[in-house]
């Protein structure tokens, strides 16, 4: 790697960003810290934290889902068998469907 940019532009090694990532997320450092030792941007430090804790949630977008994974699996193998029966659904019966199985489930959705 080539430490003699010349645009200032990551002048600092991969490796030292894994081992500042490591040291922040295992509470051994705080960022303060762990930007002096290993001689990091805070900022780039601090997205890259960020960007890997985000990824916990357990679902995509803004929207946290309305089934649990057991009734949209059992929708799914629902919507399967009519399938194989020839009994295909439309969009606009399949969002219908959903529909009543939230209201009869309870669910709280964002079709209220």
């Amino acid at each position: 790697m080539n430490l003699n940019k010349s645009d200032g532009r990551q002048r600092w090694k991969e490796e030292d960003m894994a081992s500042a990532i490591k040291a922040v997320q295992n509470k051994t450092m705080g960022y303060t810290l762990a930007v002096k030792t290993f001689n990091v941007p805070r900022t780039t430090l601090r997205r890259r934290i960020k960007k890997n804790q985000g990824s916990n949630k357990g679902y995509l977008g803004g929207y946290k889902p309305t089934f649990n994974a057991n009734i949209e699996a059992e929708i799914a193998d629902h919507i399967r068998r009519l399938e194989t029966r020839f009994f295909g659904l439309t969009s606009v019966e399949l969002r219908r469907l959903v529909f009543q199985i939230a209201e009869k489930t309870w669910a709280t959705s964002p079709f209220q």
